[in-house]
């Protein structure tokens, strides 16, 4: 039954959609089967209607990557067959650490001995009174350079003069007597013990001047040598006695010969012998050899040194008592290597020592003994004659490893080996 038919059915709005003949639908078919057909084999879709934004998809992507790899695969292949010996040693070198170093020769050095020391005045004592009396009179003064003999004070004599007379008369008469006892025993008329008394007699009369003398000698109160007057004491007026301590005419000093003592450690006084020469150095400018006089036999309990005495001539009286010095003692002569203190390290076991370079470019640790700590560097032995020491970059490698060593000009402080390094001594000693 056609659709006019039913007058009660509403009629259907008509459709949007424009039919296609039937001969064409076979042609759109083809048409839309080749177009996906294209597009699956140009690897490519176009979005948004836009032909310039494009999506690579991953099949397509994987090929590009290996056409790549195998590009770049014969590419490399091709360079390693063009790259020659020296340009791969090159490239080697470039992964190595990079090392100065200097090489250092070894040479001959006098080894010295260095002491602290100071001036001191060979003798200083202090004049005292031997006798009993009040001063009368001072002679010299403070800084006065007196000869073994001079009267520094004067004492009152008192009664001292009569005794010595009384003493005088007293020999005279027992000298008599005795000499008279003599005579008469030998003609028989005095007996043998009357000659003996006299004897006594006389003798004790001897006795008693000598002592009287002596007794106004010291009156005068002399230098026992001769020095300089550091201290004057006493003024006139003053009692001087024996049984008064601290009383003193004055204090003297001898400063011919001069002495420069100083403190030697336990682990170099072995090296040290009395009449081994040296010579000192006084902070004042003076510089004077002399012999090594005294070793102490005994150490300070609190510090473990010995005291040592160098014996220097002082005629002038040029040098002053107590100045600060130095000692040098020149001991055996070694061999060794001075170097600069930044180029010392430690290796894994605490010991001090150097890192070289060995052959192949190869690093070494090499221990050293520290000889001495001197002003152009430090001087070390233990290691062979020619060595080549890294200077920058030591704490950076270790032993065994392979590195690359820039070469620095020769050391200043390597001189020629025949030249003998003495520390502390002038040109015209070291010549």
């Amino acid at each position: 039954m056609s659709d006019q038919s039913d007058p009660t059915r509403p009629k259907a709005p008509p459709s949007p959609r424009r039919s296609f003949p039937s001969g064409n639908s076979s042609l759109l078919a083809v048409f839309i089967l080749g177009f996906i057909a294209v597009w699956m084999l140009s690897g490519e879709i176009v979005v948004g209607g836009s032909d310039t934004d494009k999506v690579s998809p991953i099949a397509g992507q994987e090929n590009n990557d290996r056409s790549q790899d195998s590009s770049i695969g014969a590419d490399s292949i091709a360079s390693d067959h063009t790259i020659s010996q020296k340009d791969q040693a090159a490239a080697k070198t470039k992964k190595l650490f990079a090392v100065r170093a200097k090489l250092f020769t070894s040479r001959p050095r006098r080894e010295v001995l260095h002491i602290r020391a100071r001036s001191k005045a060979d003798v200083s004592v202090e004049v005292r009174a031997e006798t009993s009396g009040r001063v009368i009179k001072i002679l010299g003064h403070k800084g006065d350079l007196v000869k073994q003999g001079k009267v520094l004070c004067k004492l009152d004599e008192g009664a001292r003069q009569a005794t010595l007379s009384q003493a005088t008369a007293r020999l005279e008469q027992t000298k008599s007597d005795y000499l008279a006892a003599a005579k008469l025993s030998k003609r028989g008329f005095s007996a043998k013990l009357n000659v003996n008394a006299k004897k006594a007699a006389y003798n004790g009369a001897m006795a008693s001047l000598k002592k009287a003398r002596i007794d106004l000698d010291y009156t005068s109160i002399r230098a026992p040598f001769t020095g300089i007057i550091e201290e004057r004491s006493a003024k006139v007026g003053d009692f001087l006695s024996v049984l008064m301590a601290g009383k003193t005419c004055a204090k003297l000093v001898k400063l011919h010969p001069l002495l420069i003592v100083g403190d030697v450690s336990e682990r170099n006084i072995t090296k040290l012998t009395v009449g081994q020469n040296g010579r000192a150095e006084l902070v004042t400018g003076e510089k004077v050899h002399g012999r090594i006089r005294f070793i102490s036999p005994s150490a300070k309990v609190e510090t473990r040194t010995f005291r040592v005495e160098l014996e220097v001539d002082n005629k002038n009286l040029k040098m002053k008592n107590g100045v600060t010095s130095d000692i040098y003692v020149p001991l055996k002569t070694t061999i060794g290597h001075q170097i600069s203190p930044a180029y010392l390290t430690l290796n894994d076991n605490g010991e001090v020592g150097v890192r070289s370079i060995g052959e192949g470019d190869i690093v070494k640790f090499l221990p050293v003994k520290i000889l001495e700590q001197g002003k152009t560097g430090l001087w070390v032995s233990g290691l062979p004659k020619k060595i080549v020491i890294i200077t920058t970059g030591n704490d950076y490698v270790v032993e065994g490893q392979k590195v690359q060593v820039v070469m620095d000009k020769q050391a200043s402080l390597n001189q020629s080996s025949n030249d003998v390094q003495i520390h502390g001594a002038s040109k015209h000693e070291r010549s």
